[in-house]
């Protein structure tokens, strides 16, 4: 992940809490991880987007998941359900973004953080 920057707080009033570069695991084999630029909106919303230029530009995001829960981190990784069942895998580049990403996210979802939330599902 070369391209990945750190991820930080935005305290824009577009109501982006974190943003930064994320691999989002394939949900079809041969789950290929892809790197995408992610916007983590206060209504729970994650957007992304091929690269950071294309969300600074006012593009519309490649994609849409609105967070349910997740469940602590294993080494990279940290597990998501989403609003609409499904689950989803993001792994940040370092430990460190990784737990400000996890804290940020902890906040925001509340009692939706739950280690057999999501793990056992996956």
């Amino acid at each position: 992940m070369s391209e990945a920057e750190p991820p930080g707080v935005n305290g824009a009033t577009n109501g982006v809490l974190l943003s930064g570069f994320a691999a989002k695991k394939g949900s079809a084999f041969p789950y290929v991880w892809a790197t995408r630029y992610w916007e983590i909106l206060a209504s729970r919303e994650m957007l992304y987007y091929n690269c950071k230029a294309d969300a600074s530009a006012g593009e519309s995001p490649r994609g849409r998941k609105h967070l349910c829960a997740m469940s602590k981190p294993e080494g990279k990784a940290m597990h998501f359900r989403l609003a609409n069942g499904k689950s989803m895998i993001l792994r940040l580049s370092t430990e460190a973004d990784r737990d400000h990403w996890y804290n940020v996210l902890s906040a925001l979802l509340g009692s939706g953080t739950d280690s057999n939330a999501v793990s056992a599902e996956l």
